[in-house]
Parts: structure tokens; C-alpha cells; sequence
């Protein structure tokens, strides 16, 4: 029954690594769209659910092959791969919004966030 589980966590965690290589590949091409947006909501909702952790803390205690690729479990990349996206999506948006603008010389909705305080004044 443990080695079925382990086959059935090895699956899962070769499954998300190949997820995450994409993400990171597209992320890195600048490469936003419904591609990349799924294999975002599947990392993050793997990141934050009780098998992530599982998977985390197998791979701690040795239960893991040696060869089993598992950038996936590491904290600092999943997490820093969802920033990344964070980042890429921001940019993007302010990038359109600003190409959308009508107005000549008008700073970008981001940028304005950053320069302004709710009442509009400079912070």
C-alpha cells in the first residue's frame, strides 16, 4: 500500500514540476494567455492545499527518489514563480491600459496608483 502512495505522489509531483517548467518557460518568454493563467490557478491551488504539504514533507523525511525531479517543492521557487506571474500580469495590464489611453503624456493607471494617494495629491 506505501509504494502505492509513493507512485501515486511520484505522479503528482512529476505532474506539477511539468506545470511549473511551462509556467516558468512562458513567464521568462513574457508569454501571458489562458495557458498560462491554468497552469498558474493549478500551482497556486496545489501550493496552498494539504498535498503540497504532503508531498513538501515526504520529500524531507527521504521518502522521495533521489532522481524524482521536484523543483515544484521548493518554497522559494513555486513561490517566486507565482510572483514572477504577479509581476508579468501588472506590467501587461499597465502596459495595455496605457496604450489604451486617450490622453497624451498621461502616466499609466499603475504608475498613477504609485504617485498619487486617494484624494489624488502627490504622496
Amino acid at each position: 500500500m506505501e509504494k502505492d502512495i509513493n507512485k501515486d505522489m511520484q505522479a503528482r509531483i512529476s505532474g506539477y514540476e511539468i506545470m511549473f517548467d511551462d509556467a516558468l518557460r512562458l513567464i521568462e518568454a513574457k508569454q501571458t494567455g489562458d495557458r498560462l493563467d491554468a497552469l498558474i490557478d493549478a500551482l497556486s491551488e496545489y501550493y496552498r492545499s494539504p498535498l503540497w504539504k504532503e508531498d513538501y514533507f515526504a520529500d524531507e523525511a527521504g521518502l522521495l527518489p533521489d532522481d524524482l525531479k521536484r523543483g515544484v517543492l521548493s518554497q522559494d521557487g513555486l513561490y517566486d514563480l507565482l510572483d514572477s506571474y504577479d509581476e508579468l500580469v501588472s506590467d501587461k495590464t499597465c502596459t495595455e491600459t496605457s496604450r489604451d489611453s486617450d490622453a497624451v503624456n498621461a502616466p499609466t493607471p499603475c504608475f498613477a496608483d504609485l504617485i498619487t494617494s486617494d484624494k489624488g495629491e502627490p504622496k
